[in-house]
């Protein structure tokens, strides 16, 4: 899934998104794509972050729980600087209950370096 280009929507539709945690039923809902909430084995590593729901943003999250509800596992969000990524990562770690470790790539970034341990 890409951050979309400005003004751009993936269902072409104006229809306001929000995101709902159904806690009883263990996921969370965006424009009735759900998907299953995790258990953490480290809360510590879980984001908690102040996110405002700006449409374009809970846009791309409905888009990436179809990725994820399809059996994606693996995600690359690649943009401009300052665009919403690491904000976008964490809220969907957030509402999934998912841990996140934060790895800075560079361009001196080698296989060895994010393979051994």
């Amino acid at each position: 899934t890409q951050l979309l280009r400005e003004g751009s929507r993936p269902d072409g539709g104006a229809q306001s998104l929000s995101i709902q945690t159904l806690e009883g039923e263990g996921v969370v809902d965006i424009g009735g794509v759900q998907v299953a909430m995790r258990s953490p084995k480290n809360l510590a590593l879980v984001p908690e972050v102040v996110f405002f729901d700006i449409a374009q943003h809970v846009r791309v999250l409905q888009e990436i729980f179809k990725d994820i509800s399809a059996g994606e596992r693996h995600l690359l969000l690649i943009g401009n600087q300052g665009v919403g990524k690491n904000k976008i990562a964490d809220r969907l770690c957030g509402v999934l209950r998912m841990e996140r470790e934060y790895i800075q790539l560079h361009r001196d970034t080698t296989v060895q370096a994010l393979t051994v341990a």
